[in-house]
């Protein structure tokens, strides 16, 4: 299997905009943000999708959230897609025209922002004095949760450090708005063969990820993506898993098809938006899907943005309310933990019985996890018309 740009990087760790002001460190209580089993949950998923693709399982999560919007489950209010690195990480601009193909599919108009150029350079940067073409994704986090008639979840994921920001200018809007914070970077432990490895996501914006961990006044759920660093193997305390494109994509539609060819071969065609409607044959699209890394796609998200809509996955790999699961079938569960983040990125946690208002996922069955996973990946790409 190939290394992904969430291969390892050498390093000491482990595991109206311009009249916004700085917030102040918040201490009070944290709000659970129930919804009722009939309201679909509000969320804004944070994504660092590009064309051409640095990695394409950026693609495959932002056709979960559309996925899991078609079938009612989530009120999905904006997308935020992160500024390319400063090194380029092997691919191209904010992925805007997935985002308009997938509104096309689907017949909706789910807005989207690019975030910030700039990177935190301690817990408590608000970036105070940035110019407002670096705090729209910020502004539009704050303007969202102040429409919002019910409390809106956040996936986040690379962290361009909008979120981080939104919380630090305003933490009294998130202790009252946000439900939780559905955070995936890292690794539970490091690897002991080489603890100088580190997970992509943390790299990016390690002060920011540390103030979502520790700061934020509203519940953080993480998400790790590996075990330990870099081990490519399911389960534990990992959300990673690899599957098949040939039975993520089975019986998908002809538009989605597309969807995943144009971002598949890297393609260069300015009219992305017709070309959902162009003839593909079987044969184009089994040798792109066949030959693509190998045939097998490397996913991270897609259990937090199942857990974002209420959902969770069975060992049989059905998808069921979380609420009505049978602990016995349940294929992973979100456990308490005490954590701390240091902001080089270093996370240290340990295992509780009490509400802390942060919690880790945690695999129940690991030899069961990634069919069970592929399984469900498919039931929603089905959804696609």
């Amino acid at each position: 299997m190939k290394l992904s740009r969430r291969g390892f990087v050498h390093g000491s760790l482990f595991g109206a905009a311009s009249a916004l002001v700085c917030g102040q460190s918040v201490s009070a209580p944290l709000r659970a943000g129930e919804l009722s089993d009939t309201d679909p949950p509000a969320v804004l998923h944070q994504t660092d999708l590009f064309h051409p693709h640095c990695d394409p399982d950026d693609h495959f999560d932002l056709a979960v959230l559309f996925a899991l919007a078609l079938k009612g489950w989530i009120d999905p209010l904006g997308v935020i897609l992160d500024y390319p690195p400063a090194d380029g990480g092997g691919g191209g601009d904010p992925a805007i025209a997935a985002l308009a193909q997938l509104n096309r599919i689907c017949a909706s108009a789910v807005p989207g922002v690019v975030g910030s150029s700039m990177k935190m350079t301690s817990t408590d940067d608000c970036f105070a004095n940035a110019p407002a073409r670096e705090l729209a994704a910020v502004q539009m986090i704050l303007d969202t949760l102040r429409r919002s008639e019910k409390p809106v979840r956040f996936k986040a994921g690379s962290s361009a450090p909008d979120i981080a920001v939104a919380t630090l200018r305003e933490p009294e809007l998130f202790r009252e708005k946000c439900a939780g914070i559905y955070l995936n970077c890292g690794s539970a432990f490091p690897n002991p063969e080489r603890p100088d490895q580190v997970e992509y996501n943390i790299t990016v914006n390690p002060a920011g990820q540390a103030a979502l961990f520790n700061q934020v006044p509203c519940p953080v759920y993480w998400f790790p993506c590996w075990h330990t660093t870099l081990n490519w193997r399911s389960g534990g305390y990992s959300t990673y898993f690899s599957a098949p494109h040939e039975v993520l994509l089975e019986g998908v539609s002809p538009a989605f098809r597309n969807f995943m060819y144009y971002m598949f071969t890297r393609s260069s065609d300015v009219s992305w938006l017709r070309f959902l409607d162009k003839p593909l044959e079987d044969q184009q699209w089994f040798e792109t899907i066949r030959s693509n890394n190998g045939g097998y796609r490397a996913l991270w998200a897609t259990a937090s943005l199942l857990m974002i809509a209420g959902r969770t996955v069975t060992r049989d790999g059905e998808i069921v309310p979380s609420r009505e699961v049978d602990p016995e079938a349940a294929l992973f569960r979100l456990e308490n933990i005490n954590v701390h983040a240091d902001q080089r990125g270093a996370i240290t946690w340990s295992a509780c019985e009490e509400e802390t208002g942060r919690k880790i996922f945690h695999v129940l069955d690991d030899e069961r996890y990634p069919a069970a996973m592929a399984k469900a990946v498919n039931t929603l790409f089905r959804e696609f018309e």
